[in-house]
């Protein structure tokens, strides 16, 4: 967690004069990429360590790898981004990258499923009447976020298929992380390891939807507004890594008091 926390608060603090006095030069984009490829490297490896604290056996060791191999692609696909802008000089909305990027939620998608299906086994029969409520809120904030966000883009006429089809798949593919997420914490008791995990990587996905809503209406790509961005993306990927680490400090005290029971 130290580590985590370490290099989040760097990148942030160096973000100051990097975006305030450097946010049309290269200097940015440079800084951009590696707080971003910092912040997924760092999620991996936390995300690695917390499967190893359950046993082979355990039903949520294999998701939790799944997220760290779905923290891979995403690496990947920055690889590329970081590559689109810093070589070949071009802007990376609409490329390859893009592709990967969309790729990489699938894995993660499948592990949070089976999370919270394994957390929803645990749960009293009287809480399923909760979920209902919990699902027609995120049913109807999504339906707002459609209508007023997602949907005016869609009709812009004049940007390319390729930018309207993602303008609709990042929010919507956030979304669904998001409510994935707080099912988990839904399903955990109060101070377990998957009560902060799940509510830490809601808070940490609702920073990408909201770094990926600026992207989408952003029409000069070469602003600060633009640039600046890239906090949104590397904040989300170490907020991802802190819930993580939280998770698997908590499942390591929760080991220990089970040994001295």
């Amino acid at each position: 967690m130290k580590r985590t926390l370490f290099f989040f608060g760097l990148f942030l603090l160096c973000s100051i004069p990097v975006y305030s006095l450097y946010s049309e030069t290269t200097s940015a984009l440079f800084f951009g990429n590696i707080a971003q490829v910092s912040g997924l490297v760092v999620a991996f490896l936390s995300y690695l360590r917390l499967s190893t604290s359950f046993t082979r056996n355990d039903a949520h060791r294999g998701p939790i790898f799944q997220l760290a191999f779905g923290m891979f692609i995403w690496i990947i696909a920055q690889a590329l981004e970081m590559y689109c802008e810093l070589v070949l000089h071009l802007i990376a909305y609409g490329t390859v990258s893009d592709a990967v990027w969309i790729v990489g939620y699938f894995p993660m998608f499948f592990a949070l499923h089976t999370i919270s299906t394994e957390r929803r086994k645990k749960q009293s029969p009287a809480e399923p009447k909760k979920l209902h409520t919990l699902l027609g809120v995120l049913l109807g904030s999504y339906a707002l976020v459609f209508c007023f966000f997602i949907w005016p883009q869609l009709q812009e006429p004049n940007q390319p298929f390729g930018h309207t089809l993602l303008d609709f798949l990042y929010p919507t593919l956030d979304f669904i992380l998001v409510t994935q997420t707080l099912l988990i914490a839904k399903h955990s008791k109060r101070g377990s390891a998957f009560r902060a995990f799940g509510i830490l990587t809601a808070v940490g996905v609702f920073v990408t939807f909201v770094g990926d809503a600026v992207l989408s209406i952003v029409e000069d790509f070469h602003s600060f507004t633009y640039l600046s961005v890239d906090i949104y993306y590397f904040g989300s990927y170490f907020l991802m890594a802190l819930a993580a680490d939280i998770a698997f400090r908590r499942r390591t005290q929760e080991t220990i008091l089970s040994v001295n029971a």
